[in-house]
Protein backbone atom coordinates (compact mmCIF):
# COMPACT_ATOMS: atom_id res chain seq x y z
CA UNK A 1 0.00 0.00 0.00
CA UNK A 2 1.39 3.37 -0.96
CA UNK A 3 0.84 6.42 1.22
CA UNK A 4 2.30 8.86 -1.24
CA UNK A 5 -0.34 11.28 -2.50
CA UNK A 6 1.43 14.21 -4.13
CA UNK A 7 -1.78 16.01 -5.14
CA UNK A 8 -3.16 16.30 -1.62
CA UNK A 9 -1.23 19.41 -0.46
CA UNK A 10 -2.11 21.31 -3.63
CA UNK A 11 -5.77 20.28 -3.51
CA UNK A 12 -5.90 21.26 0.15
CA UNK A 13 -4.37 24.67 -0.61
CA UNK A 14 -6.82 25.38 -3.44
CA UNK A 15 -9.82 24.33 -1.36
CA UNK A 16 -8.68 26.61 1.47
CA UNK A 17 -8.11 29.49 -0.95
CA UNK A 18 -11.61 29.07 -2.41
CA UNK A 19 -13.27 28.47 0.95
CA UNK A 20 -16.12 30.84 1.59
CA UNK A 21 -19.75 30.93 0.61
CA UNK A 22 -19.40 33.69 -2.03
CA UNK A 23 -15.80 33.34 -3.23
CA UNK A 24 -16.63 31.27 -6.31
CA UNK A 25 -19.55 33.55 -7.24
CA UNK A 26 -17.34 36.66 -7.09
CA UNK A 27 -14.60 35.00 -9.14
CA UNK A 28 -17.15 33.86 -11.72
CA UNK A 29 -18.68 37.35 -11.92
CA UNK A 30 -15.25 38.80 -12.67
CA UNK A 31 -14.28 36.05 -15.09
CA UNK A 32 -14.68 38.07 -18.28
CA UNK A 33 -14.55 41.69 -17.14
CA UNK A 34 -13.64 44.16 -14.47
CA UNK A 35 -16.64 45.43 -12.53
CA UNK A 36 -17.65 48.06 -10.01
CA UNK A 37 -18.84 46.87 -6.60
CA UNK A 38 -22.52 47.39 -7.42
CA UNK A 39 -22.11 45.59 -10.74
CA UNK A 40 -20.68 42.54 -8.95
CA UNK A 41 -23.64 42.57 -6.59
CA UNK A 42 -26.07 42.83 -9.52
CA UNK A 43 -24.41 40.09 -11.58
CA UNK A 44 -24.43 37.63 -8.68
CA UNK A 45 -27.99 38.49 -7.61
CA UNK A 46 -29.23 38.11 -11.19
CA UNK A 47 -27.46 34.76 -11.53
CA UNK A 48 -28.95 33.50 -8.27
CA UNK A 49 -32.48 34.46 -9.24
CA UNK A 50 -32.24 32.95 -12.72
CA UNK A 51 -30.36 29.76 -11.85
CA UNK A 52 -33.26 27.86 -10.35
CA UNK A 53 -30.71 25.97 -8.27
CA UNK A 54 -30.73 25.38 -4.56
CA UNK A 55 -29.03 28.76 -4.14
CA UNK A 56 -32.00 30.70 -5.50
CA UNK A 57 -33.22 31.52 -2.01
CA UNK A 58 -29.86 32.94 -0.93
CA UNK A 59 -29.01 36.63 -0.83
CA UNK A 60 -25.60 38.26 -1.06
CA UNK A 61 -25.53 41.11 1.43
CA UNK A 62 -23.30 44.13 0.85
CA UNK A 63 -21.28 43.56 4.03
CA UNK A 64 -20.60 39.99 2.94
CA UNK A 65 -19.52 41.12 -0.52
CA UNK A 66 -17.22 43.72 1.05
CA UNK A 67 -15.56 41.11 3.28
CA UNK A 68 -15.25 38.66 0.38
CA UNK A 69 -13.67 41.25 -1.93
CA UNK A 70 -11.21 42.37 0.76
CA UNK A 71 -10.18 38.77 1.33
CA UNK A 72 -9.76 38.06 -2.39
CA UNK A 73 -7.67 41.22 -2.81
CA UNK A 74 -5.57 40.28 0.23
CA UNK A 75 -5.09 36.74 -1.11
CA UNK A 76 -3.96 37.99 -4.53
CA UNK A 77 -6.89 36.68 -6.58
CA UNK A 78 -8.61 40.01 -7.23
CA UNK A 79 -7.13 43.39 -8.05
CA UNK A 80 -8.77 46.57 -6.77
CA UNK A 81 -8.13 49.60 -8.96
CA UNK A 82 -9.22 53.00 -7.68
CA UNK A 83 -9.35 56.01 -9.97
CA UNK A 84 -9.23 59.09 -7.79
CA UNK A 85 -9.23 61.60 -10.62
CA UNK A 86 -12.94 61.05 -11.15
CA UNK A 87 -15.65 62.40 -8.93
CA UNK A 88 -17.06 60.39 -7.44
CA UNK A 89 -14.07 58.10 -7.25
CA UNK A 90 -14.24 54.96 -9.32
CA UNK A 91 -13.25 51.54 -7.99
CA UNK A 92 -13.18 48.50 -10.22
CA UNK A 93 -12.33 44.91 -9.42
CA UNK A 94 -10.76 42.39 -11.76
CA UNK A 95 -9.14 38.98 -11.61
CA UNK A 96 -5.38 38.69 -11.31
CA UNK A 97 -3.53 36.40 -13.72
CA UNK A 98 -3.24 33.64 -11.09
CA UNK A 99 -7.02 33.79 -10.54
CA UNK A 100 -7.64 33.53 -14.29
CA UNK A 101 -5.38 30.48 -14.45
CA UNK A 102 -7.14 28.97 -11.44
CA UNK A 103 -10.55 29.38 -13.10
CA UNK A 104 -9.21 27.74 -16.24
CA UNK A 105 -7.94 24.83 -14.16
CA UNK A 106 -11.26 24.60 -12.31
CA UNK A 107 -13.21 24.25 -15.57
CA UNK A 108 -12.71 20.47 -15.42
CA UNK A 109 -14.07 20.37 -11.87
CA UNK A 110 -17.10 22.41 -12.99
CA UNK A 111 -17.77 19.94 -15.81
CA UNK A 112 -17.43 17.08 -13.32
CA UNK A 113 -19.98 18.77 -11.05
CA UNK A 114 -22.38 19.19 -13.97
CA UNK A 115 -22.01 15.55 -14.95
CA UNK A 116 -22.47 14.34 -11.35
CA UNK A 117 -25.20 16.82 -10.49
CA UNK A 118 -27.46 14.10 -9.04
CA UNK A 119 -24.72 12.85 -6.74
CA UNK A 120 -24.05 16.40 -5.55
CA UNK A 121 -27.73 17.13 -4.94
CA UNK A 122 -28.21 13.88 -3.02
CA UNK A 123 -25.18 14.67 -0.88
CA UNK A 124 -26.61 18.16 -0.19
CA UNK A 125 -29.92 16.65 0.87
CA UNK A 126 -28.24 14.09 3.14
CA UNK A 127 -26.19 16.82 4.82
CA UNK A 128 -29.27 18.99 5.30
CA UNK A 129 -31.14 16.06 6.86
CA UNK A 130 -28.39 15.23 9.34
Amino acid sequence: MTTDFPLWPGIYDVVRLLDGEWVSAVLAALQDQSLHYTEILTVISRQLSSSGSSGADRVLHETTLTRTLRRLVRDGLVERVETRSRLPRSVRYSLTEPAKELLTAMASAAKWAEYYNELIEEARQRRAAS
